[in-house]
């Protein structure tokens, strides 16, 4: 995270705004985000031709690109996982393989795969996204929020502070280990801030470890 270079960056569909960041290994890079981005829904269905077909990227120099998600069968071209607990879902995380001549046009840091690692009960992550954002064209600082982990179960980071709208896709960092991704927040009272575990599927997302 000592990068000058952003550690997140805006993206938007039809049904949501959000953010996403760049995780990199010897075989190749993705662009992780949520799936809630594509259907508006935290539950996705694997329904593939209910989700919106592309993603717009805002780029550090303020330009904006389109990328498919699906090929022209309508096949998914991005990594995913089944939800844990609910048969026909998809768990909210996506991981879509992009080229390095991509991911230096948005200009952005990459995030080592290795740097992915697990937490536990009571320490301090930090998260990273645009809370605010509307939409590509008016894109606010990228901002943080810190909190302690309350409980981690059934591929999910439980947080003590609340996420916020923009937030969704964003980075989950405990000191310099990629832990997680935002996904939303409980519905408890104070809401906690929910994050996909990243450790548990980075399998499923980006494939054999290198």
């Amino acid at each position: 995270m000592t990068s000058k270079k952003p550690i997140a960056f805006p993206v938007a569909t039809v049904a949501h705004v959000g953010t996403a960041f760049i995780v990199g290994s010897k075989r190749g890079n993705w662009l992780v985000t949520t799936g809630h981005n594509f259907t508006g829904m935290r539950l996705s269905t694997r329904d593939w031709s209910k989700w919106d077909q592309d993603l717009f990227i805002g780029c550090s120099d303020g330009s904006r690109i389109r990328v498919p998600m699906f090929d022209a069968a309508g096949e998914p071209l991005f990594g995913w996982a089944p939800d844990q607990l609910r048969k026909g879902l998809v768990d909210d995380a996506v991981a879509l393989p992009v080229s390095a001549a991509l991911v230096q046009r948005i200009g952005c840091a990459i995030i080592q795969r290795s740097s992915i690692g697990p937490v536990a009960k009571g320490q301090t992550v930090t998260f990273f996204g645009y809370p605010g954002i509307s939409d590509l064209h008016a894109i606010p600082p990228l901002r943080s929020k810190s909190g302690c982990v309350v409980n981690v179960e059934h591929g999910y980071i439980f947080i003590n502070v609340a996420s916020e709208e923009g937030y969704s896709g964003g980075p989950v960092f405990a000191g310099p280990h990629l832990v997680g991704m935002v996904s939303g927040n409980t519905k408890e009272n104070p809401p906690q801030c929910l994050a996909i575990h990243l450790v548990e599927m980075a399998g499923k997302l980006f494939g054999a470890a290198p």
